[in-house]
């Protein structure tokens, strides 16, 4: 069972670093024999068990992330297909009604936009956010306390997307305004005011990269947007 401060402990040291110290304790060190035994990390000593123990949990996550992400992808291709589908092969067999087209493709267009913005977006944030954390050294779950809950940020990315989406589809007036409002609002909201990070250049990186990953997010909403305003 890992314990409450060894569990912040390894949170807050990335994976790579946590591995490599695994690695060479076990050199040396059997589990079974040793399994309390103290490793030294950054943020202080952690059981060779616990590490064991949470390095599993970390694989089992990786492991259902990959799944997810496999299962969403096949969905929304899917999707996808079978809105291209009706964009391209119905007004073939529908020719004779020949009103019902334009509503038929504006449709399919609103349709593949919207999952293109929302679906394959969020892979798109995700994976930019994910890598910018590796490269600035952040954990790749962005919750440097693990103990607290916090809202899921793909909940706050499809919701945004899909609305941005939509405001810049129907040509909304002040549409660009009110992303950057809405990015200042989200990046106070979620790191402004967290005093449990006491590093304040790692508190600068984790709302650097937040920002970055608001404006990738936004700036796709803003492309399929005007996307499905053109083909409609």
């Amino acid at each position: 069972m890992i314990s409450p401060r060894s569990r912040t402990i390894l949170n807050r040291a990335r994976i790579a670093v946590v591995l490599e110290a695994y690695r060479k304790e076990l050199v040396v060190s059997e589990l079974s024999r040793d399994y309390a035994k103290p490793v030294n990390l950054s943020g202080g000593q952690v059981q060779l068990g616990e590490m064991d123990e949470w390095l599993q949990e970390h694989t089992a996550r990786q492991s259902q992330r990959s799944d997810l992400t496999l299962i969403l992808s096949i969905v929304s291709i899917c999707i996808a297909l079978a809105s291209l589908a009706v964009a391209v092969v119905a007004p073939h067999r529908v020719t004779e009604v020949a009103g019902s087209l334009p509503l038929l493709r504006i449709a399919a267009v609103w349709i593949l936009g919207m999952l293109l913005s929302c679906v394959l977006g969020h892979f798109i944030v995700g994976e930019f956010l994910r890598r910018l954390s590796i490269n600035l050294g952040l954990l790749e779950s962005r919750n440097p306390d693990s103990i607290a809950a916090k809202t899921p940020s793909w909940v706050t990315g499809y919701l945004e997307r899909f609305f941005f989406t939509v405001a810049v589809a129907a040509d909304m007036a002040g549409v660009i305004p009110a992303m950057m409002t809405w990015l200042v609002v989200k990046l106070a909201a979620n790191w402004q005011l967290r005093e449990d990070i006491k590093d304040q250049r790692e508190k600068a990186n984790y709302k650097f990269s937040a920002l970055l990953a608001g404006l990738v997010s936004m700036i796709i909403a803003f492309v399929l947007g005007l996307l499905i305003r053109l083909l409609r």
